[in-house]
């Protein structure tokens, strides 16, 4: 559901390590680098650490390409479950389901 058909995370922080250098999939695949497409933690973490350091590129990207929008939100969607003050926070960045 996050990661286009067939896609093979890594099965181990050796391999994820190992790979996380290799060149970047296509942004269609809805990864952000290549490290993102190693695991669905480092696939979940990256996408935190750009709604961070990144939001409007973040959200320019979300608005071009439908996997990496759907994985924005259900990150987005996760932070604001576990503390409803993460809503403010991500509209102050410019970052929430409006901007998208």
């Amino acid at each position: 559901r996050f990661a286009p058909t067939g896609w093979q995370f890594r099965t181990t922080n050796e391999q994820a390590l190992a790979h996380g250098s290799d060149a970047a999939p296509s942004l269609e695949t809805g990864f952000l680098s290549a490290y993102a497409a190693t695991t669905a933690e480092n696939d979940f973490n990256t996408y935190a650490e750009r709604i961070f350091t990144e939001p409007e590129a973040l959200v320019a990207l979300a608005c071009k390409h439908a996997l990496i929008k759907k994985k924005l939100l259900f990150v987005l969607h996760t932070y604001v479950a576990l503390d409803a003050r993460m809503e403010k926070v991500f509209r102050d960045l410019g970052v929430d389901g409006a901007h998208l």
